[in-house]
Order: structure tokens, then C-alpha cells, then sequence
């Protein structure tokens, strides 16, 4: 027996009438499914990706917030782009933390509870629909395709800077409710605050546009004449809502060329020799398709996919087929389903900074907490397309109610698991290399963790087939002549690091290593002009100051014509 759909409508309006706030009950609800997920990170380690970079082998974070600090973070643009926020985010928590681990995860599990929470509140505010907008932050929060981002302390950039984003989606419903040029302004700022974190989001103009369509409702479609007399009506009508872009637009032409100078001073863009722009726009399509794959069945995930060698060309013709089948379909319906053209589009153009078009070193194909905003599109979609359904069919409401709970269920489940494999790096990249094949990274990161625990015979194993995977990998090099180091072999430990050094001029460490080499071997002015080079690469190179102080109380006086050592 099948129910009115007003049935829906009844159940909220019988609990306002018994005193509950619904919105607030289910604000706590999201929280506490986060924490009951995400809370068993606080037992977690750093892992050795991204981790050391961020946290435990930056010494500028370790200083905490002293106005040394303060300065490096606004003027650094030597880790990839320019993001002082998320230097100030792991600066505070070194300060009060330090180096337990379990705390920084803390942080995040807090910052992705707040944005389910700022996701719910900006739908429930733009649709008036309470239980859909909490659905579709229910299953964001609950998600796997979410774990990358709570249970990795260096994606802390990731979940800060949606935080802001979804701070600017509610300032910009405010704006849009109440005309207010005050509102808009304040709207900017939390999108540069939200760039600050990470770059990620420098769609979000577009994204504007999209929420204007649907759920504000402010910008209609033409509806008669050919396409060129409603594109131009279209624009004529919507005017307005085009010029309060024109700064949110400004402010993402200006980051991202601040962006590119960043990534080409680093010399992290590969040209199109290393990286063919037909393999990248193949796999662009094929990363949508599975992007959207992951998304509706999350199996198989990792925290690395490495770039594939080749895409056979049927693969990428289909995916090709499928992407422009789904946005054609959506697109004529927009104005029957308004949501599903917003939530496709959201996805793809969420997507558009991180797809693969640019390439740099070992970068992958695709990453899990790329999709952490996009696939709220793909649930808007979901969500609100399955109580379309329901409300075609007459679902009652406990029938309605019970696959919602058996979905989000199953989702936490999924990402309970998930979130076990960030357990160590071991666990992590052991994970890697079970669901991901040709991963260079993967065995290289699982050879350091190994290493790190003793088992040498075990890590060079993974160093070895990294370095077949990838004959050019420097950092297999460097941990390969790092264990023969600790081992005694120096002849070894010189061949691999050399290699390292040529391979990656740029690496401290690798020149540190060298410099023990040679101190050891009695070559004090070789030792000190490697020491010397770590530090001019790093100046808070700990390691490498010592050991330079203690190359210089070793040379003798009159010794700076001593003729370095040769290489074995």
C-alpha cells in the first residue's frame, strides 16, 4: 500500500509541531556519523607522502607561529603554489599539538564534520527541502571517496578550503536573497581565503553561475527562436548576474598565473615531449568516467593512481560517448530537472583544474580527494533524482526511509574500511599496490616505510621494482643508497645517490647523504661543499648543519685545496 507523497510533508510538519528543530537534530546526526567513522584517525600515524613536506620535516611549520614563520608562509611559493592558510592551519596545531599525530587527524575529522554541516545548511537555506539537502550531505560526509581528504593530515588544504567555499556559497544566498553589495564582497573574500588554502576551486565563478540557475532561481533559460537568438537573449536578460562575476573572475585569472609561475620555477610542468597531449585528453575522459564510477560504486580505491603508459583508443572513444550522452541529456532537460544539469556540471567543471590536462613529474591519472567537492554534484543528482522517483511511485514514507538508511549504511561501512588502510604507511601503500598496478611511487613510499622499520632486505625489493617501473626515479636512487649507507656499503651508497643527485640536482637530502659519504671516507672538503649545498638548498636543514659544523672541527688548517674524492 502506497502513501501520498504530502506524507513527506506531514512527518516534518508533526515534528516542528512537537518541538524539534529538524535542522539542528540532523546537523548533530552528521556530526556524530562523521566522528563515529573518522575518530579512530586520532590512533593513526603521519604517513611518509606528502606528510614529511607538510608537517614532519618542515622546520618553518615546527617554528609554529612565531613572525618568522608568519612571513615564510605568505611568501613561500617553493611547495607547489602559493597556500599560507594551510601553512597557518599546520602551524597552529604544531603549536599546541606538536608531533602527535593523532591530534592533526583530529583536526581534519573536526573541519570535515563542520563542511557536512555548511553543505546541509547552504541547500536547506537555497531549496527549502530538509531532508534532501540532508541526504546529500550525509552521503558527502559518509562517502569513501572523502577519506583521502579527513584521514590524510597534509590534504588538511583540502577540507579547508571547501570549508570556505561552502562559507561563500551561503554568503552568496545571502547576497542573492537580499541585494546587498556588502554580501557579495564578503563572498570574495571567502573565495580568495578559499584559494589561499588550495587552488583547487578557481572554477567557483562558474559555479555561481550554476547556483543561480538552480536552486536560486535567478537566471532563467530562453525559451523560443534559434540558438544564436537565445544565447543572445540569454546574456541581454542575465546581465547583471554576468557583471557581479567579472571580480571572482578577475581574482581566478590572477591566482592562476601566480600558479603557473610557481609550478614552471620549479620546473613541475611536463612539456608536451614528456606527457602527449593526446594522452592526456584520453585520459581526462577516461578519469571522468571513472571519477563518476568511484562516485556511484567506491571499490577500489587508493591513494595513488599512477599514469597510465598507454589508453587503447576503443576505451577512450567510449568514455568520450558516455560524457557527451549524459551532458546532452541533462542539458535538455534542465529546465524540466533543473538539479540534474546543475549537480552534472557541477562535477565536471569541479573537475576541470585537476583532470590531467596539466602534467608535472610523477603526478596521477586521477586522486581520490580531487573528487572530494565534485561528487557533490553527482549526489545532488542522485538524491534528488531518487525522490523524484519516490514521489512518482508513491513510496511510503518508511519504504523511502529504509533504503535511506540501508545506502548511507553501506557507505559507512565502506569508508570505515577505507579508512583502516591509512592506518601506517605500510598499510596505506601495501593498499596502493594491491588495487593499482605499475605504481612506481606506490613501492617506492612502502620500501621507506619498511625501511624505517628494519627491514632492508624487504624495502630494497620495492626500490628495485620502482626504479624497473620508472628508470628515472630519483627518490628509489636516494633510498636505495641511504640503506647501503646505513649498511656500511659506501661504494654502493656513492653509485645510487650520485645517480639521485644527477637525476635531481635539487634534493638536500641526497647532498647530505653524499657529504656523510665523504666524511667518512676522509674527504673533509668534499663533505663540507655537499653539506653546504643541502643547506643553500634548505637553510633549516638540521641534519646537514650538524654534520657541517662537525666537517668543519675535522678539517685540518691549510686544507682548502684538498682535492675531492673519486667517485668508486
Amino acid at each position: 500500500m502506497s502513501a501520498h507523497p504530502d506524507q513527506y510533508i506531514r512527518l516534518t510538519q508533526w515534528l516542528k509541531f512537537r518541538g524539534v528543530r529538524i535542522h539542528l537534530v540532523l546537523a548533530v546526526v552528521l556530526v556524530f556519523s562523521v566522528a563515529l567513522i573518522f575518530l579512530r584517525t586520532t590512533t593513526f600515524e603521519f604517513v611518509n607522502f606528502d606528510d614529511d613536506m607538510y608537517v614532519t620535516d618542515n622546520p618553518h611549520i615546527q617554528q609554529g607561529l612565531t613572525p618568522a614563520s608568519l612571513a615564510w608562509a605568505f611568501t613561500n611559493i617553493d611547495y607547489v603554489c602559493w597556500q599560507p592558510l594551510t601553512w597557518l592551519a599546520h602551524m597552529l596545531d604544531w603549536e599546541f599539538f606538536g608531533s602527535r599525530a593523532g591530534l592533526h587527524h583530529l583536526v581534519n575529522v573536526i573541519w570535515h564534520a563542520l563542511n557536512a554541516v555548511l553543505l546541509f545548511s547552504w541547500l536547506r537555506n537555497a531549496t527549502g527541502a530538509c531532508w534532501k539537502s540532508f541526504m546529500v550531505a550525509a552521503l558527502f560526509a559518509m562517502h569513501p571517496l572523502a577519506v583521502d581528504s579527513v584521514a590524510w593530515v597534509a590534504e588538511r588544504k583540502n577540507v579547508l578550503a571547501t570549508f570556505f567555499m561552502l562559507l561563500a556559497l551561503i554568503s552568496y544566498g545571502a547576497y542573492a536573497r537580499s541585494g546587498r553589495r556588502g554580501r557579495l564582497w564578503r563572498t570574495l573574500g571567502l573565495y580568495g581565503a578559499s584559494l589561499m588554502a588550495k587552488p583547487m576551486l578557481i572554477t567557483f565563478p562558474a559555479l555561481l553561475l550554476l547556483v543561480d540557475f538552480w536552486p536560486m532561481g535567478r537566471m532563467a533559460l530562453p525559451q523560443d527562436g534559434s540558438w544564436s537568438y537565445r544565447l543572445k537573449s540569454w546574456v541581454r536578460d542575465n546581465r547583471k548576474i554576468f557583471w557581479e562575476k567579472v571580480p571572482f573572475v578577475a581574482l581566478t585569472l590572477g591566482y592562476l598565473g601566480f600558479f603557473f609561475f610557481s609550478l614552471s620555477r620549479m620546473n613541475l610542468v611536463a612539456d608536451a615531449a614528456r606527457v602527449p597531449w593526446g594522452a592526456r585528453l584520453a585520459n581526462a575522459a577516461v578519469s571522468y568516467v571513472a571519477y563518476l564510477g568511484h562516485v556511484l560504486w567506491p571499490q577500489g580505491l587508493a591513494v595513488y593512481y599512477p599514469f597510465p603508459r598507454s589508453i587503447p583508443l576503443w576505451k577512450t572513444g567510449v568514455c568520450v560517448v558516455v560524457l557527451l550522452l549524459i551532458t546532452g541529456a541533462v542539458c535538455r532537460s534542465a529546465r524540466r530537472f533543473p538539479w540534474m544539469a546543475v549537480g552534472w556540471l557541477w562535477f565536471v567543471g569541479t573537475l576541470v583544474p585537476v583532470i590531467g590536462l596539466v602534467q608535472g613529474g610523477l603526478w596521477p591519472r586521477m586522486a581520490d580527494r580531487w573528487a572530494y567537492v565534485p561528487m557533490i554534484g553527482i549526489v545532488i543528482v542522485v538524491v534528488f533524482g531518487v525522490e523524484a522517483l519516490v514521489r512518482r511511485f508513491r513510496v511510503p514514507v518508511y519504504g523511502a526511509g529504509t533504503l535511506a538508511l540501508a545506502v548511507l549504511a553501506t557507505l559507512s561501512l565502506a569508508s570505515c574500511r577505507q579508512v583502516g588502510y591509512w592506518e601506517n604507511s605500510i598499510t596505506l601503500f601495501q593498499r596502493a599496490l594491491a588495487v593499482t598496478e605499475g605504481s612506481a611511487l606506490a613501492h617506492d613510499n612502502l620500501g621507506l616505510a619498511l625501511a624505517l622499520r628494519g627491514r632492508y632486505a624487504d624495502a630494497q625489493g620495492h626500490f628495485q621494482e620502482a626504479l624497473r617501473l620508472n628508470p628515472g626515479y630519483h627518490k628509489s636512487y636516494h633510498n636505495q643508497g641511504a640503506i647501503y649507507l646505513l649498511k656500511g656499503d659506501l661504494p654502493q651508497a656513492w653509485r645510487y645517490l650520485s645517480k639521485a643527485l644527477e637525476l635531481n640536482p635539487q634534493s638536500e637530502r641526497v647532498h647530505n647523504n653524499l657529504g656523510q659519504i665523504c666524511l667518512q671516507w676522509g674527504a673533509v672538503d668534499c663533505a663540507i661543499g655537499h653539506f653546504q649545498a643541502a643547506l643553500q638548498l634548505n637553510p633549516g636543514y638540521s641534519s646537514a648543519r650538524k654534520n657541517l659544523q662537525q666537517a668543519l672541527q675535522l678539517r685540518e688548517p691549510g686544507a682548502e685545496g684538498r682535492t675531492a674524492v673519486t667517485k668508486p
